[in-house]
């Protein structure tokens, strides 16, 4: 009967450990899953973003009067057809807002983020940035296995009509923490996980 016992503690140890490493390995491949498909959907949500600001750089100004054409100096004609900046057309908030929607159409609703408007044609000046994008950038290009950063080129179509007049511009993405967002969106799952192995483990201990 000792032997009996001694046998089915052995056997069910090993069950109990093998659960476990399968419980491991089930948590470490739904996080890889779960992060590439937040991967996925962070392209998604930027290139629908881009064309959304690309189609809205693409539009014609408003019509100016002939009067104003008249008076205006002629070496400042251009300046009346001038198609705003995303910095002029937008205010930080406003433009944080815009990018956290479209996160949000693509399941990314409490993803963290920070971003920065950059001329292109202007030395790579920041036009619009939040308050900490230079301290998350900074931090995202030393810790790449952590954090993302997306560079969306948003100014007007090649060869559109107002190419010539629209400023070349850069919206510049950090998302200084994916892994985070990836380990609390499934979070409950995992604790679940563990939970239950516990109980098996005290009922285990108990029974013995």
């Amino acid at each position: 009967m000792k032997r009996l016992f001694t046998l089915i503690t052995i056997l069910i140890t090993l069950s109990l450990i093998g659960i476990i490493v399968l419980q491991l390995s089930w948590i470490k491949n739904s996080l890889l899953l779960k992060e590439d498909q937040t991967n996925q959907a962070i392209d998604a949500a930027a290139y629908e973003l881009s064309e959304d600001l690309i189609e809205e750089k693409s539009k014609l100004p408003t019509l100016i009067s002939p009067k104003m054409i008249q008076e205006w100096p002629k070496e400042r004609l251009l300046d009346l057809f001038k198609v705003p900046t995303i910095a002029e057309r937008y205010t930080a908030f406003k433009m944080q807002d815009k990018i956290r929607k479209s996160l949000e159409r693509h399941g990314l609703k409490k993803t963290n983020f920070e971003f920065a408007i950059v001329n292109s044609n202007n030395s790579l000046t920041l036009e619009m940035q939040t308050a900490s994008f230079e301290h998350s950038y900074e931090r995202a290009l030393e810790d790449t296995n952590t954090s993302r950063i997306i560079y969306l080129d948003i100014s007007s179509l090649p060869g559109s009509e107002t190419e010539s007049l629209v400023p070349a511009e850069n919206l510049v993405i950090v998302f200084p923490d994916i892994k985070s967002f990836v380990f609390n969106s499934l979070g409950w799952m995992i604790a679940g996980a563990i939970l239950f192995t516990l109980i098996i483990l005290a009922a285990f201990y108990i029974t013995v």
